[in-house]
């Protein structure tokens, strides 16, 4: 199976584009998650999202 190589693929669409510098990727040096109270499988947590329809 061959690997699509993104971060390669999108610099070079962008400077296919005309842009002057490749595409900067985000970089974080701190995570902004806090560490968990109690096991996972004790914990609970919901997911939230919405979605809309077109016509």
């Amino acid at each position: 199976m061959n690997h699509v190589r993104y971060i390669d693929k999108t610099r070079d669409y962008y400077l296919s584009q005309g842009y002057d510098k490749p595409y900067r990727w985000a970089n974080f040096d701190d995570v902004p998650f806090t560490p968990l109270n109690k096991p996972l499988a004790e914990s609970r947590g919901e997911i939230v999202y919405a979605a809309g329809a077109t016509v």
